[in-house]
């Protein structure tokens, strides 16, 4: 029966699920003409100049920026993944897995901006001056599948609770257990304190958190490795040439080989970056901008630096340091002892530090996912309620779980969300490639783009239904 499990496990997590996001990923890069390579430069631009919220009629209507929506996306992006799951990636799969994490985080930019655009084109008002949307929506009411965005729905709260609860505060009581001792249902009742205040602050709050938390996390986690290629760059072509021979290395020391290099690679970097996950659109939604591509780039430009910028951070930490057997080490201690090499005794602060922050950060980003999934089939108070006290929950549980439990629960509530709003992503695609016309022919004349009801874009373009969220 084992050996049937490991079998199935096989076939869905490392072949089906992998080839189905290459796959996809690579249609929609070719049929866009690689937009997230011809407008990279201009992404940062259109991203720094949505500081403010655009195209609100209503005064009532509060909204948050297009930066606010991407420092969400990013907080939940940018977790524990970025460290543990690329230590992890490096364990099992070897150092060629970070070919693969950045093949699927190219490929995922195109599939980032598809979902986006596609949020922000269904998204509503929510009653309370903000606006809501995601997978559920789009599949809702541009698929007309309310079967479809049920079963999302369920998907996705399974990724809330394992994947954006209870591993991240998982995460973050076996480090600091290991480090300062700190007992785990401890670290379990603080951090489900902070999650209690987050939530009675609502969406504000928690754009707040991440306005502060994701730069100053970013920032100096970047500072650090780059500081750490400079000082050893006479190994940098070495490392790099090692990274592209191990990505294509048929006879592959790790267990498995080459497909097991390829399969851990793109498994962690969607884990990491969520790029056509579903959950990232849900915070694409509330922004208030002029057009659904302009958010789209601007998420495309969260994959980018989630995992070019991140994860590589992390890939740089570890080989950089002293080769080491990692299947000795856990998947913590794989970047403990690379840390430890580099900074010395400040190696255990540091780490800790990172990993209760980040884990913090990203919870909150999921926190309001699953939020938005529940406000989409019920508008009760009560509904939101029990929500909540089981993501409650989930936190204090996550704390004292055995960690492999949780890491295995992760990858089949990741493939039963991503597999589902891919298909939906899929069937809509049409719909962005209007988008994406109408986008690039405004912003090659005018440098600025935007979607305006009064010209009725959505019967110029064929779509579905009327451009649903832009009824201000």
């Amino acid at each position: 029966m084992a050996l049937v499990f490991e079998w199935i496990n096989k076939i869905i997590l490392d072949y089906f699920f992998v080839l189905s996001f290459l796959i996809g990923g690579a249609y929609f890069t070719v049929k866009m003409g690689f937009i997230q390579i011809r407008y990279f430069p201009k992404m940062l631009r259109i991203l720094l100049n949505g500081s403010t919220p655009e195209g609100l009629d209503n005064s009532e209507q509060k909204g948050l920026s297009s930066l606010q929506a991407f420092l969400i996306s990013t907080a939940s992006r940018v977790g524990t993944g970025n460290l543990i799951g690329v230590s992890m990636a490096i364990t099992i799969g070897g150092i060629g897995a970070a070919f693969w994490m950045w093949v699927m985080a190219l490929l995922g930019m195109a599939t980032a901006l598809v979902e986006s655009s596609l949020a922000q084109l269904y998204k509503k008002p929510d009653g309370n001056g903000f606006f809501v949307g995601g997978p559920s929506y789009y599949m809702r009411m541009g698929l007309n599948s309310p079967l479809l965005s049920k079963l999302f729905m369920v998907a996705i709260l399974f990724v809330v609770f394992i994947m954006g609860s209870m591993m991240q505060i998982n995460a973050v009581a076996l480090e600091l257990y290991d480090a300062f001792a700190v007992p785990k249902w401890v670290i379990g009742i603080i951090v489900s304190f902070f999650i209690l205040f987050t939530m009675m602050g609502g969406l504000k709050r928690i754009a707040d958190i991440s306005t502060i938390a994701v730069p100053l996390i970013t920032i100096s986690y970047l500072l650090l490795a780059g500081y750490l290629m400079i000082r050893h760059a006479n190994m940098l072509p070495m490392v790099f040439q090692s990274i592209f021979r191990e990505a294509f290395n048929i006879q592959s020391t790790v267990a498995g080989g080459l497909g097991t290099v390829i399969a851990m690679g793109v498994r962690r970097g969607l884990m990491s970056n969520e790029a056509g996950m579903g959950t990232a659109a849900a915070a694409a939604a509330v922004a208030s901008t002029s057009h659904p591509v302009k958010q789209g780039l601007i998420q495309s430009f969260s994959v980018f630096l989630d995992t070019f910028l991140i994860c590589t951070a992390t890939v740089m930490i570890i080989v950089l340091a002293p080769s080491v057997d990692a299947t000795t080490l856990g998947d913590t201690s794989l970047l403990s002892y690379a840390l430890q090499f580099h900074l010395g005794n400040w190696a255990g602060i540091f780490l800790s530090f990172m990993i209760l922050v980040l884990a913090v950060t990203t919870m909150t980003g999921y926190l309001y996912y699953g939020e938005s999934s529940v406000r989409f089939f019920s508008q009760s108070k009560r509904s939101l309620r029990i929500y909540q006290g089981v993501f409650l929950t989930t936190v204090f549980a996550g704390a004292v779980l055995d960690p492999s439990i949780t890491w295995q629960l992760v990858d089949y509530s990741l493939a039963f969300a991503a597999l589902t709003n891919l298909y939906a992503i899929w069937r809509l695609f049409p719909q962005v490639e209007s988008l994406v016309k109408d986008f690039e022919e405004q912003y090659a004349k005018e440098g600025n783009a935007s979607l305006d009801l009064e010209v009725k874009h959505y019967e110029k373009h064929n779509f579905t239904t009327p451009l649903a969220g832009w009824e201000h």
